[in-house]
């Protein structure tokens, strides 16, 4: 069963069969990432856009995420 405390690799991978899931990544991430975002562009709207499609693209690309060494799913999604 996947919960809050689940790795976030099986969270992205559970949110394949149970999209429902991503919320968990959603709900952990969408606040640090809107920083990032927001830091770079300046424009709160324009960075709740970018972090919007970023996790678009995180959760159509679920199935390309493979663990690496050194590597970790934090890693991946800043990336996207």
């Amino acid at each position: 069963m996947i919960t809050h405390d689940s790795k976030d690799e099986e969270v992205l991978s559970g949110s394949i069969e149970e999209p429902t899931y991503f919320g968990i990544l959603v709900d952990k991430y969408q606040k640090s990432f809107l920083r990032v975002a927001y830091g770079v562009v300046r424009s709160r709207e324009e960075a709740e856009d970018i972090v919007q499609e970023a996790f678009a693209d995180m959760y159509r690309n679920a199935l390309l995420f493979k663990r690496q060494e050194g590597a970790s799913f934090k890693s991946w999604a800043y990336r996207v």
